[in-house]
């Protein structure tokens, strides 16, 4: 989809609330909107054009990139320049990014700009951003596959006495290789204990024999990320061990099967919840199902137990259960899932059966 049929959708919302302009500040929707993918830019959005305005560092950029835009090269900051924007051009109802502009800045703008009504945008162009299109879709597949690959190569890698940093800087080498832009987020490999802290910091610590080791991987390929976790046993796992993975791994395939369009997105997490709770881990699944990938690795819908998000064709998002035993270890697996024609497609490939080397 081109960023002038996306900023067609956000117009109309726009004239929808009777929003005379809106300013849209947030890198990931600012290159969803335009295109632009530099770190300083912002839109202004009204019904009969848009503006990118940015620094002379992104001139050259910005023309190249947001083709659908009216670019801006401000001198003083773009509080200076929205200030003689609105002058010239007065507009009473403005939106904003009220979910990320911080409380100083929209103090500044409220008290010193000419508006008479600022009004919330709250998660709007993050909700246009659920549904992907088809290019979306080859990018967030081809990420996919570069974290698949970087997993069954490290799995040939590891070996016991190895530093969890170690595995780590394999996976970023061979992710970086295989096109890999830059990682989705820190990647974490964690082993023994530490496997039981869902983020847990990647250490210099070794890994040892006969524990478990979780790889949670994720890349950005053209600007959309992936993610991936496998948990897998470094010699043999213990009985508990086995039965938590097992659970873990039901618990998922259970919430796959009912995945479909229309449902909502709690309804699949309690799925998966009831299984870990009736194997006696209610208490150690303490996070959400899964969330939204695509520019960013976490964004909306949430698959969670407070959601209120309807899961539909077109979304792409993680289905990762995980059950976490504080001070022993702990298992997660998940897979990045896209729903077309009303049923669920599987996007990360790698093995989920119990792995031992």
């Amino acid at each position: 989809m081109s960023s002038k049929k996306r900023l067609s959708k956000l117009k109309r919302i726009l004239a929808e609330r009777k929003i005379d302009i809106a300013i849209i500040s947030r890198l990931p929707n600012v290159r969803y909107l335009s295109g632009f993918t530099g770190t300083a830019g912002t839109l202004i959005v009204s019904s009969d054009k848009t503006i990118l305005a940015t620094d002379f560092r992104y001139s050259q950029q910005a023309e190249e990139e947001a083709s659908d835009c009216e670019i801006v090269i401000y001198k003083k900051g773009f509080d200076d320049y929205l200030g003689s924007y609105l002058k010239k051009n007065r507009k009473v109802k403005i939106g904003f990014e009220s979910d990320f502009v911080p409380f100083e800045q929209f103090r500044k703008w409220s008290s010193s700009l000419s508006a008479e009504h600022w009004v919330s945008l709250k998660q709007v162009v993050e909700k246009l951003r659920m549904i992907k299109d088809e290019g979306e879709i080859k990018k967030i597949k081809e990420a996919a596959e570069i974290s698949d690959s970087a997993f069954d190569h490290v799995l040939g890698y590891i070996e016991p006495g190895m530093t969890e940093q170690e595995v780590a800087l394999e996976l970023e080498y061979f992710m970086r290789k295989r096109g890999a832009e830059r990682f989705a987020f820190d990647l974490i490999v964690a082993g023994g204990k530490s496997s039981a802290m869902p983020h847990a910091n990647t250490s210099w610590k070794k890994i040892s024999n006969n524990t478990l080791l979780l790889i949670d991987i994720g890349a950005v390929y053209q600007g959309y990320c992936s993610d991936m976790t496998r948990t897998i046993f470094i010699g043999e796992p213990k009985n508990k061990e086995e039965q938590i993975y097992q659970t873990v791994f039901e618990a998922q395939e259970m919430a796959l099967r009912r995945l479909k369009a229309g449902i909502e997105a709690k309804e699949i997490d309690k799925v998966a919840r009831e299984i870990v709770k009736e194997r006696g881990f209610e208490d150690c699944f303490g996070h959400n199902l899964g969330h939204g990938v695509g520019l960013e690795v976490h964004e909306l819908p949430i698959l969670g137990q407070s959601s209120n998000d309807v899961l539909d064709n077109g979304m792409v998002f993680t289905v990762e259960p995980g059950i976490y035993v504080s001070g022993t270890s702990g298992v997660r697996i998940e897979d990045m899932v896209y729903l077309e024609n009303g049923k669920a497609s599987v996007i990360t490939k790698s093995p989920k059966h119990q792995i031992k080397l």
